[in-house]
């Protein structure tokens, strides 16, 4: 006579029930897993995304000025002998403006005078939500006669948005040019000295400077 058994219970490959200790471990979201199967392993940790750090917002030297535009929603940082300046009959176009006493005076336009280097920020609407370079392509690649410019440009971003950097041939001087999209609006932020040729990049380094602090609020 056989004596039957349940296969189930002399099957040889069968994992052996093992009984974990009670540990835990604390996953980097704060949540804890023990230990399970049967080589009482730590369970995985919840799976996490990591979401990228938020840049730091732009910061304006000790010392600057600060403008905050509140109908166009944007601030900048300037040095205190940058003069700021508003047209009365176009007030979302802005000036700061540097005069080199340095200099030997120069004429221009029937004026005498010592060199100037101005910023200007003018603001423009952008009803279509049309990018920087596609605003750049319907207004800046043909002179006013119709004849087309070939320009360099240069992408970079600036307060988060994507942004272009060109040469603006203007009737005094080759000027530099900043062109922003942002939301409904485009941003023009442009380089304009009157000045010897061979100063006219004198403060281009603090007008990157300035350009550094430019933030959208």
């Amino acid at each position: 006579m056989y004596a039957w058994q349940n296969w189930s219970e002399i099957n040889p490959f069968k994992p052996k029930e093992v009984g974990c200790t009670l540990e835990a471990k604390i996953c980097p979201d704060g949540s804890a897993v023990g230990r399970s199967g049967p080589n009482c392993e730590f369970a995985p940790c919840p799976s996490t995304i990591s979401s990228p750090i938020a840049s730091a917002q732009p910061q304006i030297p000790a010392g600057w000025k600060t403008y905050v535009n509140s109908t166009d929603f944007y601030t900048l940082g300037y040095p205190s002998d940058w003069i700021f300046g508003q047209e009365s009959y176009e007030p979302e176009r802005i000036s700061l403006t540097k005069t080199d006493k340095t200099q030997s005076k120069i004429s221009f336009l029937g004026a005498t005078g010592y060199p100037k280097y101005t910023i200007w920020i003018a603001v423009r609407a952008n009803p279509g939500y049309l990018s920087a370079k596609e605003y750049y392509q319907s207004n800046w690649t043909k002179s006013e006669s119709g004849v087309e410019i070939r320009r360099q440009l240069e992408e970079i971003v600036i307060s988060g948005e994507k942004a272009i950097r060109f040469d603006s041939d203007s009737e005094v001087s080759l000027n530099k040019m900043v062109l922003i999209a942002h939301k409904n609006r485009f941003y023009e932020i442009s380089y304009e000295p009157i000045s010897p040729d061979e100063t006219f990049l004198k403060y281009y380094d603090e007008f990157d400077q300035i350009l550094s602090t430019f933030r959208f609020d």
